[in-house]
């Protein structure tokens, strides 16, 4: 049996920390480069899709699930949304869409193949506090071939200065069948595919945007098309 010689101490040193190096790099290279902070996993995905460094505008909690994030960020004439998971305490990107910025107020959809929530950004140039208002008008014709019209009315969430959050909620677990919001299901969904620039459909919402001062007085009403082509334009 051949006996190895006995490392001195400083080579020891030196040898387990080489172990401890690959052992790192071998970690990263498991998670697939994952980040500690959602900041960090944006940086990286943006680098991967040739973008970047975006100024981030907002880092918001995805109503689908508790373990992604939502990174929304401008960058030249557009602005970004990137979606974060995160994994056994590390973060990862999921991807990251462009939208066209549309100068005082932009309406965008968050990418989400949920049945049960939707989320709408809408970025403004209005920096002081107030209170906003969407209105979604939009035309169904269900599994019965039935025509179905709605409007449905949602109180926006200030995220930051100039950057508001509107949540779709639909029943996630209704007691009985019949109480589930069918077209309201169909309306988060579709918005969703809207976002995604792959499936180009051809749905389309009329969008009523108001903003009140804190005294309850409107400030700005604006009325827009949403689909694909305000998204990404021609």
């Amino acid at each position: 049996m051949i006996k190895l010689p006995r490392l001195k101490r400083k080579w020891r040193i030196i040898r387990n920390l080489v172990l401890i190096s690959l052992l790192l790099l071998l970690c990263f290279i498991v998670v697939d480069f994952a980040s500690f902070s959602p900041v960090d996993a944006f940086r990286k995905m943006e680098k991967a899709y040739l973008s970047g460094p975006s100024e981030i505008l907002v880092i918001s909690e995805d109503p689908s699930s508790f373990n992604t994030k939502i990174v929304l960020a401008t960058y030249q004439d557009y602005i970004q949304v990137g979606t974060i998971d995160k994994n056994y305490h590390l973060w990862k990107g999921r991807n990251l869409f462009s939208y066209k910025s549309h100068g005082d107020i932009t309406v965008i959809p968050h990418n989400s193949s949920s049945f049960h929530n939707a989320l709408i950004f809408v970025a403004t140039n209005m920096k002081e506090p107030m209170r906003a208002e969407l209105s979604i008008n939009f035309e169904y014709i269900d599994r019965n071939e039935k025509k179905e019209t709605n409007t449905y009315t949602y109180e926006g969430i200030r995220e930051t200065d100039g950057v508001y959050s509107f949540h779709i909620v639909n029943q996630k677990e209704p007691k009985f069948e019949w109480e589930r919001d069918d077209n309201l299901e169909h309306l988060i969904f579709t918005l969703g595919l809207i976002a995604d620039f792959r499936t180009n459909i051809i749905d389309s919402y009329p969008i009523q945007l108001r903003f009140y001062s804190e005294t309850g007085e409107i400030v700005l009403e604006e009325d827009l098309e949403l689909n694909w082509e305000y998204l990404y334009g021609k």
